[in-house]
């Protein structure tokens, strides 16, 4: 008598994950893409990855020792994607995210990462293997753009499904990094590996824990904020 209330539940759970995919993706282009475009262009590969990774930084809270001072920007790093690195900085050029200024570098090498918050290892990168082993030591968001990326080590992983640029997650690694992932965030990734916990039935566990607005669950790392 209780699975077929349990089997609408998760229905109703997998239904509420997408509107929140949609509403998130219009939000995502809306101000990540303020210039106007013909009607006949889409935004290409660069430009979603672009605006994922800037928008990325609005859904992480980093330990206070991360930065220097309340006034420290927040560090994107980029290795392998200089395309990406340049549409970033088109971005993120007079914005800001969580009260502080966005800056975008090129890293070359394990040896820069110092002050870096997000670190994007693209597909051109070398030696990927020795910067996120090296980049795991430290509070910073790794993004890799490569089939096996979260068994590599990262945080969130950019994957092609059906020709669309989507994302996958890694709560265990963010864990590990002591990085605090929104709710929200989780929400609309395509995959999201906690443990052994299948990823519908751990999305479905954190949504009850949303509805009372900005909360953090004992034991994990997701660190939920109200409707921004």
């Amino acid at each position: 008598m209780a699975v077929e209330p349990m089997t609408r539940r998760l229905r109703l759970d997998l239904v509420r994950q997408w509107l929140a995919v949609l509403l998130w993706m219009t939000w995502l282009f809306s101000s990540a893409h303020a210039t106007a475009q013909p009607d006949d262009v889409s935004p290409g590969e660069t430009e979603i990855k672009a605006a994922f990774l800037y928008k990325f930084t609005g859904y992480v809270e980093w330990p206070k020792s991360s930065f220097k001072d309340a006034h420290s920007p927040i560090s994107i790093g980029v290795v392998g994607a200089e395309e990406i690195a340049d549409e970033l900085r088109r971005i993120v050029s007079g914005r800001s995210v969580q009260g502080r200024r966005l800056t975008v570098t090129v890293a070359n090498s394990e040896g820069e990462l110092s002050g870096v918050h997000v670190l994007f290892i693209g597909r051109d990168a070398t030696a990927r293997a020795r910067l996120i082993e090296t980049a795991r030591q430290r509070p910073i968001l790794i993004v890799t753009d490569t089939p096996d990326g979260l068994e590599r080590g990262s945080i969130i992983n950019f994957v092609m499904v059906k020709r669309r640029v989507q994302f996958e997650i890694s709560v265990d690694a963010a864990e590990k990094a002591g990085l605090a992932l929104s709710s929200r965030l989780l929400s609309v990734a395509v995959r999201v590996k906690k443990g052994d916990i299948e990823a519908d039935l751990y999305l479905a566990w954190l949504e009850p824990r949303t509805l009372a607005g900005p909360a953090r669950v004992r034991g994990s790392v997701a660190h939920f904020h109200s409707a921004s």
